[in-house]
């Protein structure tokens, strides 16, 4: 059962009346008509991350293709929706948990080498030169001043973490021993500042019994002991520039500023894939810089550094988990050890001041998992709304609320666990965003070497598939597969199990659109589809090679040209836009050049058009008749989309139904119609008065009028101008002109008089005409 109402998931849609004119039928081209996603313009300003006098940190961090692999499989099952060709521009639970890398074996070794040009400096790295076989790429660029071995110790660690809510952010630091003693941090809007120093009074500040401080283990694979601190930023005001610091009690240690994202529906987020900072591989070996730590740091260094320059307004970023490498290599005797590196990947990770300066929501991979694990893991991150349990957690920005799932939970025993947790997750929050969507790290969609194939892999599928279905999930982002891909959509499709060559076993549907260069830039959801993103390797420190004999029959694009990317998502009320761009050039590719990019819209944000009753009006009526003026309708993009009438009403065809139909987003699979029924009948015969005259009266006494005057009372709604309402009494009285039409008020469903309505008016005028002229004879022989 879905714990979020059809009603619910409908509050995207925007309810608009829409007016239109008798016309031919409109064949819209959604691909056509669709204009790119207006672009915030640069406020730098306001943008994170801008350099401001007087922000200067403790530590010094700012750091300096091969075509698509299409798949031409069938389609399981007939296709529901469809896209125009045209491309738009651009505690643990039972069990145990999978603490070991899918691959046993080593990461594709062999090709690119590249050779690192002169270290950069606050420019995220220069170009590198071009060895001599390899295709031409920029590679990142070291940065002395954030050597992982030689750190200031004094505080490290510092990362923004998202919060529950718009007004929240989860603050996570470390210090040393030496700087411990008294932890505090002060907030301040960034306009108070005084040349860029907080002022003596006026910031808010958090300490004591506000902040939590517990000592960290694995001081030895660190290098020196440190304290982990933890404190939540509250009452912030959206679309507002904050600085903070954070200080030991004596001294300030570091000074840093972000911006609160604006309250809106239409937003825009980064999405990073694995950054496994120390894995080490690299492609090839064949670039030293690749094939180390600090070169794992530094590539993600520039990763961030790009995206930041290119999207300076974006305020949030969003991982696919597994940020560092150390798994399945820490052993109990090691874990506190020299040869444990898991601190200094740490360290690489959270060194960008971006981590810093824009809201960041972790996720739990499969490398985040070794000895002590759940400890180390809980001590880097200041997670909102944490559930021990399961290690899945939810938090909410604008109208998405973001649920993130931990898929090393992945056997039999852990599926009730997740759905209870969705379930309550989804009835308590669900209704307060327009948008619910999964983060985990692992795909259902994989088609990676070793992972697409792999019994995780197919555990995930069995465990997580089901899930998705059942609350109704239309959004998924994932990571784990160093191989960027999309999905096609789908809805609850298990591939079956991949032996001697072939998949057996598929249960439910995906439907096939086009793959490749031929895969659709616009998609349309219905019921609980949903198409998935596969992330790349947002470092550089490692990438897969595509299963090569697997069918991926479920996947849209496969795209690996062995450089970092990144992705931006663009929300509205109805539809997400992902953006995924190479941040590294690489052959006739630039930096920033688009690897993927496609819109969906949400099957809750599909159209309505109600039904409309059929009509009958006269031919006076049908001359000006509104055909829309009781429609009702709801649809997102109503420039896009309006309400298209078709058909034509001829006037003179009385008394004949005649069929008039109304579509929105007609020739789209968004497409909803609805019909009506218009009937003509003729104008009404005009009442006349009688064409004999009354006997001229005889010559009036003095002072007395010939003629008595009556001044008939206008007609109401559906009474004639002759006879009110009634039709006795004072009211009761004839018009004193000749014959008029009968007056009516304009609507859909008025009809003119009845011709017998008409001689009765003519007759009782007539009448009364006698009578009065008798009446006043009496009168005067009572004179005489």
């Amino acid at each position: 059962m879905k714990t979020r109402s059809l009603s619910q998931r409908r509050a995207a849609a925007v309810t608009v009346a829409v007016t239109a004119t008798l016309c031919g039928a409109l064949a819209l081209s959604p691909a056509a008509a669709a204009a790119t996603e207006p672009v915030p313009p640069t406020d730098p300003s306001t943008a994170a991350g801008a350099a401001t006098a007087g922000e200067t940190p403790a530590v010094s961090e700012a750091a300096p293709a091969p075509a698509a692999n299409p798949n031409g499989a069938p389609a399981s099952g007939s296709a529901a929706v469809a896209a125009p060709a045209d491309a738009a521009t651009p505690g643990a639970p039972s069990g145990t948990p999978d603490t070991a890398p899918d691959n046993p074996g080593a990461n594709n070794p062999g090709a690119t080498g590249v050779s690192p040009g002169d270290p950069g400096v606050n420019d995220g790295g220069g170009s590198g030169s071009t060895d001599a076989t390899a295709a031409e790429s920029t590679a990142p660029q070291p940065d002395p001043a954030r050597d992982l071995k030689n750190v200031d110790t004094r505080i490290t660690n510092v990362v923004l973490g998202v919060g529950s809510t718009n007004s929240e952010r989860y603050l996570v630091w470390y210090t040393d021993l030496a700087h411990s003693t008294a932890p505090v941090v002060e907030v301040i809007r960034h306009d108070q500042l005084v040349n860029g120093q907080f002022p003596e009074a006026g910031a808010t500040r958090y300490d004591g019994a506000q902040i939590v401080s517990i000592h960290s283990g694995q001081g030895k694979s660190r290098g020196f002991e440190a304290f982990s601190n933890k404190t939540v930023l509250r009452d912030l005001a959206p679309d507002t520039r904050y600085s903070y610091r954070i200080g030991d009690g004596s001294i300030w240690l570091g000074q840093w500023s972000f911006t609160t994202e604006a309250i809106k529906n239409d937003w825009s987020f980064f999405y990073f894939g694995d950054a496994q900072i120390g894995a080490k591989s690299g492609y090839r070996n064949a670039n030293p810089m690749e094939s180390s730590l600090q070169g794992d740091a530094d590539g993600w260094q520039q990763t961030l550094n790009v995206a930041t320059e290119k999207y300076p307004w974006i305020r949030t970023m969003v991982s696919a988990g597994d940020q560092i490498e150390s798994t399945n290599k820490i052993k109990q005797h090691e874990y506190d050890s020299v040869k444990n590196p898991t601190e200094r990947e740490y360290l690489g990770y959270t060194a960008p001041n971006q981590l810093k300066e824009l809201q960041h929501a972790v996720s739990h991979g499969n490398h985040d998992w070794y000895y002590g694990a759940e400890d180390t893991y809980t001590e880097h991150w200041n997670i909102p709304n944490y559930d021990e349990q399961t290690m899945n957690y939810w938090w909410g920005q604008n109208n998405v609320l973001f649920l993130h799932l931990n898929t090393e939970f992945n056997r039999e025993q852990h599926a009730p666990l997740h759905d209870s947790w969705m379930q309550k997750i989804i009835a308590e929050q669900g209704s307060k965003y327009q948008h619910i969507a999964v983060v985990m790290h692992r795909p259902l969609n994989s088609v990676g070497d070793f992972h697409s194939v792999s019994p995780a892999t197919d555990r995930v599928r069995r465990v997580f598939g089901p899930l998705l279905k059942k609350h109704g999930i239309n959004i998924l982002f994932t990571g784990h597969d160093h191989t960027y891909s999309r999905s096609h959509p789908v809805d609850n499709y298990y591939p079956g199990v991949f032996k001697d060559g072939e998949w057996t076993g598929a249960t439910g549907n995906y439907y096939n659109l086009g793959t490749g260069d031929n895969a659709p830039k616009e998609i349309y959801l219905t019921g609980d589809q949903f198409v998935s993103i596969v992330a790349n390797s947002s470092s550089g420190s490692k990438y897969y090679d595509v299963h090569q004999t697997a069918n991926h029959v479920y996947t849209a694009v496969i795209n690996q040209d062995y450089v970092p990317e990144y992705t931006v998502v663009d929300v509205t009320q109805c539809s997400l836009t992902y953006r995924t761009h190479r941040a590294q050039a690489v052959g006739a590719h630039a930096l920033h050049s688009i690897v993927d990019e496609f819109k969906v819209y949400l099957p809750y944000a599909r159209p309505t058009l109600a039904a409309m009753p059929d009509i009958t009006v006269t031919q006076s009526e049908a001359a000006r008749l509104n055909l829309t003026a009781d429609v009702t309708s709801s649809v997102c993009y109503p420039e896009k989309y309006p309400v298209v009438v078709s058909g034509s009403i001829n006037t003179e065809l009385l008394n004949t139904p005649q069929t008039v139909e109304y579509a929105i987003a007609p020739g789209t699979p968004w497409e909803v119609k609805q019909s009506r029924t218009v009937t003509v009948v003729a104008d009404p015969l005009a009442p006349t008065t009688s064409q004999t005259p009354a006997s001229a009266p005889t010559a009036a006494a003095p002072g007395e009028s010939s003629v008595e005057t009556v001044t008939p009372r206008a007609a109401e709604p559906g009474v004639t101008a002759a006879v009110s309402a009634g039709g006795e009494g004072a009211d009761a009285r004839p018009a004193t002109s000749g014959s008029h039409s009968a007056s009516q008020p304009a609507g859909l469903a008025k009809t003119g008089a009845a011709a017998g309505d008409v001689t009765l008016a003519a007759l009782v005028a007539a009448a009364l005409t006698v009578l009065g002229a008798g009446s006043l004879l009496r009168r005067r022989q009572q004179q005489g």
